[in-house]
Order: C-alpha cells, then sequence, then structure tokens
C-alpha cells in the first residue's frame, strides 16, 4: 500500500514496498485474528490527514547522518507479542486510519511525516550515495499536492492483528485494497509502529507478509 501511494508520485522504492499479493489464502491460517473487528471496507478520506507536512528539504538532513553500520534484516514473519492495552489500542487504530487518509490525502510530504527518519533513509537511500542537492530536488517533485484518481485510493479492509513488542513497539498486519491496479486481491502488509513524543510513527514494513511467511513469496 505504501508502495503504491509512493509511485504514484515519481518515486520507486529500493527496499521495504508494498504491492499487489498472490493468494490470501494462508493468511487466514498463520495470522491470529482474535485481534481483528470485523469492518466494512471504507475509503479513509485524505480530509482526514491532519499532520503537518515535511519540509521539502528534510531529506537531504536525514541522508547527512551516516549509514548504520548494523544490517538491516526484514522481518520475514508477523512478530510474537502480547495484547495491547485500550489506551494503545485506540491510538495504533487512530494511527492507521490517519496514514491511510495521508496516502488519500495527495499530500506525500504530510505522509512522509508518518515515517521514521531512519526507516525513510533506509527506503530512499541504503547505501548513502545521495547527496543533499539530489535529495532536495527529489523532494521539490513532491512538495505540491496531486489529487489520486478515485479508482487509485487505498481502501482500508481492516486490521487483522496486532501486538505490543518488548521494546515498546506494536506490530500491525493491514489489509488494504484499491491504490494502483491490484488484479490478484488485497494487500496484507505489516507495519511496525513506535511512539515517539506523542505520535506513532512506521519505522518499518514489509510487504505481503503473508505470502513471505507461507514461503510463496517472489
Amino acid at each position: 500500500m505504501l508502495s503504491r501511494f509512493i509511485t504514484q508520485r515519481r518515486i520507486t522504492f529500493t527496499a521495504v514496498a508494498f504491492a499487489s499479493i498472490i493468494a490470501l489464502a494462508p493468511l487466514h491460517v498463520t495470522l491470529a485474528q482474535d485481534a481483528s473487528t470485523p469492518v466494512p471496507p471504507e475509503i479513509i478520506p485524505g480530509s482526514e490527514c491532519i499532520t503537518e507536512a515535511r519540509d521539502y528539504n528534510f531529506l537531504s538532513e536525514i541522508f547527512a547522518t551516516p549509514v548504520a553500520v548494523e544490517e538491516y534484516v526484514a522481518p520475514t514473519s508477523v512478530p510474537d507479542g502480547e495484547p495491547l492495552d485500550k489506551e494503545t489500542e485506540t491510538e495504533i487504530r487512530a494511527a492507521v486510519r490517519e496514514f491511510i487518509a495521508c496516502s488519500n490525502s495527495g499530500e506525500v510530504l504530510r505522509a512522509l511525516s508518518l515515517l521514521d527518519d531512519e526507516y525513510l533513509r533506509r527506503i530512499f537511500d541504503p547505501s548513502g550515495e545521495i547527496d543533499p542537492d539530489t535529495a532536495n530536488e527529489l523532494l521539490q517533485t513532491l512538495a505540491t499536492p496531486t489529487a489520486i484518481a478515485e479508482d487509485q485510493l487505498v481502501i482500508f479492509n481492516g486490521i487483522l492483528e496486532m501486538v505490543k513488542l518488548p521494546d515498546g513497539t506494536v506490530a500491525v498486519v493491514l489489509e488494504t485494497d484499491g491504490g494502483l491496479p491490484n488484479d490478484e486481491g488485497t494487500d496484507v502488509d505489516l507495519f511496525i509502529f513506535k511512539k515517539v513524543d506523542d505520535t506513532w510513527l512506521v519505522i518499518d514494513a514489509v510487504n505481503d507478509i503473508d505470502d513471505i511467511e507461507a514461503g510463496i513469496a517472489e
């Protein structure tokens, strides 16, 4: 789902991205369903995206930070964790809703404000090769809000699972549809949220987590 939003704005992810899935059957075997509340599919309007937009040159500041020494390893399954308390669950549901709303808003700099700096660095410049000028040029192409066609809006089908991890982060499995044409069905993706000050930010994400767990991901 995230990649559909970004690639519609002329950026190609080189790392963690979201795309169409092959089949949904394995998901319902491997993912716990008791954490989810069935909801009808919904297009969350962009008007619910109220987060403040990032400054257009923020990427150059992120890229000025040295690349982490430790090699990143993407999750290959939904992490084990504990049930969320009611307050955290409410906050996470609100964070997910705003994230999808920002994906539907056409305002890229608002949506990017919901992503952690380290995660953005890993997506855009994992090897530390992009210079500040190039980073600024990249973001300038995204600064102007762009209306998203109705048939490319992300449809929220619901949260399938969410657990609190030992370090205080929260793993969330979302089912969405829409965005760029997906003839194979819905998307089931893993997000990891971390609370920074008073905001839950995405610090990691893995596309097609159901396929990966089932061993059928490409």
